[in-house]
């Protein structure tokens, strides 16, 4: 389950991206269970034996258990916030105590589009949204989100960012009119 938070004023747009999923947070839990003793039989195993082999065995085993346990504490506490104002587009990505950041100056943001990927059965595998920018776009995933939902949220970034456009850079809002 996708969730967007649009917090809206005079001078910037706040949009709060959240992915959560009770069946996925099941068959993780699940997973970790087994997973885990498997992890906890193998560290056993390195301890008794106390060879490089058991050690370079062990290794993918531990390493995918904690690439699996990152993605669980991502769905429960990780959050991405995209804040548009007259200073351009700040996103960061939030999770517990780690942080990572992007910065757009407004003048190098063109528009807000939303890409659709749909699978070989012909249904809608994920939703990006999709800053298009002078020299480099920029996608941010938002799973398997309802189109509409996903559409209608670019129509009020586009629509902010011509407004943030017109006040902050007027003689070129008059020079695409004209």
């Amino acid at each position: 389950m996708q969730t967007f938070k649009i917090e809206k004023n005079d001078t910037q747009c706040v949009v709060t991206l959240r992915f959560f999923s009770w069946v996925v947070l099941f068959v993780m839990l699940f997973f970790f269970v087994i997973w885990t003793s498997g992890c906890v039989a193998l560290a056993a195993a390195v301890y008794v034996h106390q060879e490089l082999g058991w050690f370079l065995l062990a290794l993918p085993f531990w390493l995918f258990w904690f690439a699996g346990f990152a993605t669980f504490v991502n769905m429960l506490f990780g959050k991405t916030r995209l804040v548009l104002d007259a200073a351009g587009l700040e996103s960061s990505w939030t999770c517990l105590f780690f942080q990572r950041g992007r910065w757009i100056d407004l003048i190098e943001i063109c528009e807000f589009k939303h890409i659709v990927h749909v699978d070989a059965n012909r249904r809608v595998s994920s939703v990006q949204i999709r800053v298009i920018c002078r020299e480099r776009n920029v996608n941010y995933y938002c799973f398997s989100s309802g189109v509409k939902e996903v559409d209608d949220l670019c129509e009020q970034l586009n629509a902010f960012l011509g407004t943030l456009k017109a006040e902050r850079y007027p003689r070129e809002s008059e020079d695409r009119e004209g």
